[in-house]
């Protein structure tokens, strides 16, 4: 119960204390509710202390494994809500996707938001050298996340490191060590389309537990696969994996951090890593965009609220 419950269940008690039948009765009531309320409001002062404390933190002091931990957690709690009516006739390309297949749409979105996550948490450092220790510090998430088998954030992740934005950072790519190249271009052919997902595809045939598969995967399952018996087998390896259960708990002040950060397209990403290194001839390298594909961000964050 949060607090503004609360205040409500104790407005009326207070009312229902008018009625002289109910005297006797309403006491007990009034005092667990004073009781809890004051528990929550101690712990959501805390929780407001946690936060000022991690908003004020760089993305290298946060601990990778955490970080990884925390994104896998919001990750399966969406993926959790996935229906199998939401797969039909590729209704999460279409305009009116929030509402026939809004969980997909919202793994989509946050999917998308993690990508802006990542690539701004490099852009916004003013040289090559922080850059470079913010990619090392990803491609160190990178590979927690795959010791989680969480293989949807693990494709993000990659994703982001690869993308345009950043990839054509030649002066802060120099100053990434080997050892961290090395571990991206392997996490890579992990999560590669390669063989229509081959590594990844020969990773969940086993099964792992818990795990968190690459949703663009099985989207494009459903979008190909046309005997019903295969995607039956798509749909029972899916709802394996929906079930998949991770042994740690919620980290309320990272994931506020994690969840707060503004939002940008790829056009604008792209735009912010050209003013951050310059193209050496002057001229950007052509870039084309798909902005339809933007996440409808403020959805996202109501509904990841509701999770909690």
């Amino acid at each position: 119960m949060d607090i503004m419950k609360l205040e409500n269940e104790i407005e009326f008690i207070q009312l229902e204390s008018k009625n002289k039948n109910q005297k006797t009765s309403f006491l007990p009531k009034l005092r667990n509710c004073l009781e809890t309320y004051e528990i929550l409001k101690v712990k959501r002062g805390a929780i407001q202390t946690k936060v000022a404390n991690i908003t004020e933190k760089k993305i290298i002091d946060l601990d990778p494994k955490l970080l990884a931990k925390q994104i896998t957690l919001i990750d399966i709690e969406i993926l959790r809500r996935v229906q199998e009516h939401e797969f039909k006739d590729s209704n999460w390309t279409k305009m009116n996707r929030m509402n026939l297949s809004p969980n997909i749409s919202q793994n989509i979105d946050f999917f998308n938001y993690m990508i802006s996550f990542v690539q701004l948490s490099i852009l916004t450092q003013d040289d090559p050298g922080k850059r470079a220790n913010v990619i090392q510090f990803f491609v160190n998430v990178c590979q927690h996340l795959s010791e989680l088998c969480s293989f949807n954030m693990l494709k993000c992740v990659v994703t982001s490191l690869l993308d345009l934005p950043i990839n054509r950072l030649n002066s802060t790519w120099a100053r990434v060590s080997k050892s961290s190249c090395s571990a991206l271009e392997a996490l890579s052919k992990l999560v590669s389309e390669e063989n229509n997902f081959g590594y990844l595809r020969g990773l969940l045939k086993r099964r792992p537990s818990p795990a968190i598969p690459f949703l663009g995967m099985f989207l494009h399952d459903f979008s190909e696969l046309e005997k019903p018996e295969q995607r039956q087998e798509a749909m029972d390896l899916f709802m394996y994996f929906k079930g998949s259960q991770y042994p740690f708990q919620h980290d309320d002040s990272l994931q506020y951090f994690i969840l707060t950060k503004p939002f940008h397209s790829p056009k604008d990403m792209f735009n912010i890593s050209v003013k951050v290194e310059p193209d050496l001839k002057g001229n950007p390298p052509p870039y084309s965009f798909d902005d339809d594909n933007s996440p409808d961000i403020e959805t996202l964050m109501h509904e990841l609220n509701k999770l909690k």
